[in-house]
């Protein structure tokens, strides 16, 4: 798939067509990926019943701390921390209602916070090819299990570790 991604689909980055995923997807867990992802775009446009089609596909569900989608408020995709925080909590019961573990991930491009200004370099060398040159960069270090905590207190805190912890234990295991 990596070399499929590189070599036959490559369009500005790396890209996996479905058809080469369901047909090499054996022995693979697939996640839901990040805010420019499938699922995530059809839960902030489509109906839940689309979502649900949409999810089962996946063998876990994915979503990031907010803070790492601060780029969908600077651009406008949406309203404000409430609004993205109640998208992310749609995501949360959706995987609830499909029986798909849902992981809260940090969507890590650098281990330290202070590496920030290294991918802000590296992404304006990419100029219109990369999408984050229109707004603000996140902050996408590695964050502690506290840390992570911490973003999602807005789940209640064992919501917040089953998504924190333990899931992400058992897609690990």
């Amino acid at each position: 798939l990596v070399s499929i991604s590189h070599t036959q689909t490559f369009y500005r980055v790396p890209r996996i067509r479905r058809s080469d995923l369901q047909k090499l997807r054996q022995g693979l867990i697939v996640g839901s990926g990040c805010s420019n992802g499938e699922l995530f775009e059809t839960i902030m446009n489509k109906t839940e019943e689309e979502a649900e089609k949409v999810a089962r596909f996946y063998d876990y569900l994915e979503v990031h701390p907010p803070a790492v989608y601060s780029q969908l408020i600077d651009g406008g995709f949406v309203h404000d921390y409430a609004n993205l925080e109640d998208t992310l909590r749609r995501i949360v019961m959706l995987g609830k209602r499909l029986n798909l573990p849902v992981c809260a991930t940090g969507n890590v491009h650098y281990l330290d916070e202070t590496d920030h200004k290294f991918r802000q370099i590296l992404i304006g060398s990419m100029g219109g090819a990369n999408s984050l040159n229109r707004f603000p960069h996140p902050k996408v270090h590695f964050r502690t299990t506290n840390e992570m905590l911490k973003e999602f207190e807005f789940l209640g805190y064992e919501l917040a570790k089953e998504i924190v912890v333990t899931n992400t234990q058992k897609i690990a295991d």
